[in-house]
């Protein structure tokens, strides 16, 4: 399918569809609580095993860089959800070897998004690191005392700023590449080019809508991590499928 072609099929989404995305997601982990548990519950352990790691390491300050990090790699990690949903839609078989072989069949176009991704993650990583260098001196402060210190000290404001900044263009860009991107390379057999083109061409079509979306996503991942992010083991595989029913009202 060519550029061109994909660009034909975008849909304006209206707010009545936006609306009923998580219904429609909940109804998909009610439809395969089994898979929905299993493949959501993969991303929620790597969250907590990082933050149990660096707390192991006494960089607890790096935890809210892990934290946004982590949430850049979600829509990777809600691959074989994507494909759960597209099974689903389609009344096909459900299991976990049918799911794995599809996403087998799209490895290659999956992994160079992928790699886009950790492009992005890897960036993040460099420049976190690179700003805590120039405010903070001496071995990094616990979690705790890190956050009571860029709140109070008005020295770091210029930290905080650039710091939200910095994270905001790059969580802007990761949903823009990937919001229909990922669900497209399971769906279709595109390239990872012709799935971002699409993508990011859809995220500025529905622009306003797209931005409650974002916020939807953002709100249910921090209560999913609230609880020892035991949460998302119920979060994210609905919001997934929500995301799947997002691409499927846009690419019509």
């Amino acid at each position: 399918m060519s550029s061109v072609a994909i660009k034909d099929h975008i849909q304006h989404l209206t707010l009545e569809q936006t609306s009923l995305w998580l219904s429609r997601g909940w109804q998909d982990f009610r439809k395969a609580p089994g898979l929905s548990l299993l493949f959501g519950g993969l991303y929620p352990v790597l969250g907590l095993g990082l933050t149990l790691l660096l707390q192991w390491a006494d960089l607890g300050s790096l935890e809210l860089l892990a934290i946004s990090a982590f949430m850049l790699i979600g829509p990777l990690a809600a691959t074989c959800l994507y494909e759960v949903a597209r099974r689903l839609e389609k009344n096909e078989p459900l299991s976990i070897s049918l799911v794995l072989e599809r996403v087998r069949q799209r490895s290659t176009a999956i992994g160079d998004l992928g790699l886009v991704l950790m492009m992005i993650l890897l960036s993040w990583f460099l420049i976190g690191f690179i700003m805590f260098a120039l405010f903070f001196s001496g071995s990094p402060p616990s979690l705790g005392a890190f956050v009571l210190e860029i709140f109070s000290n008005p020295d770091l404001l210029p930290f905080l700023l650039s710091s939200t900044v910095v994270g905001g263009i790059l969580a802007a860009t990761v949903f823009a590449i990937s919001m229909f991107a990922m669900p497209m390379l399971i769906d279709q057999d595109v390239t990872a080019a012709q799935a971002i083109a699409f993508s990011v061409k859809a995220v500025w079509l529905n622009r306003m809508n797209m931005i409650g979306w974002a916020g939807t996503l953002v709100v249910f991942t921090f209560f999913g991590m609230a609880v020892a992010f035991l949460g998302l083991i119920v979060t994210f595989p609905v919001i997934a499928y929500a995301s799947w029913h997002a691409y499927r009202d846009v690419a019509a």
